[in-house]
């Protein structure tokens, strides 16, 4: 009975051939596209940084040309701002 039973199962019906490869192909592509939106995310949360540290140090440097008058304060930030890009 159970030399029947083996050699059932290793005969694959003709409509279950190639399955295995579509199904890994379509792992494949899933795959790449998460591995895509993490280098993506990746990025976004760099530029996110960088752009609080711009704006930190903008914040910093206009406060200290604030005791030479409003003016000096906005243009020291914005110099800061530019140095930072």
């Amino acid at each position: 009975m159970s030399a029947i039973r083996f050699t059932f199962m290793k005969t694959t019906p003709p409509h279950r051939r190639g399955i295995s490869l579509i199904y890994t192909m379509f792992m494949l592509c899933v795959l790449s596209g998460f591995a895509s939106l993490a280098v993506d995310w990746g990025r976004v949360q760099m530029v996110k940084t960088q752009l609080m540290r711009t704006s930190e140090a903008a914040a910093r440097y206009g406060a200290v040309g604030l005791e030479n008058g409003a003016d000096a304060g906005t243009a020291n930030a914005m110099a800061a701002a530019a140095d930072n890009r």
